[in-house]
């Protein structure tokens, strides 16, 4: 029997400055969009203020889950097969007809 190496960048999340890759980068993208097209100094300082504040809340997410992302998008693609339902013996549980 062979040995096989797993890779440890297999592993890896994607971060960038903390938080997901993806959505950083599509934050800066269209944050600098707007600005850029609108050309205007209260929009490119309201897109910069917003910006920052996406940034935070990009942070947080990732301190608290990296894959938090992921697997919202998949639960976006199975929406209409699983719904989410409490189980029977749950209180607020109702059967509809």
């Amino acid at each position: 029997m062979s040995n096989h190496r797993i890779y440890h960048s297999l592993g890896n999340n994607n971060q960038m400055f903390g938080c997901d890759r993806e959505l950083f980068l599509i934050n800066i993208l269209t944050c600098g969009t707007f600005a850029f097209l609108a050309m205007d100094l209260v929009i490119t300082i309201s897109m910069v203020v917003i910006g920052f504040f996406n940034f935070a809340l990009l942070v947080h997410m990732g301190k608290k889950d990296m894959l938090l992302h992921h697997i919202y998008i998949r639960q976006l693609r199975y929406h209409m097969y699983y719904q989410a339902q409490s189980s029977w013996h749950c209180s607020s549980f109702k059967v509809y007809r």
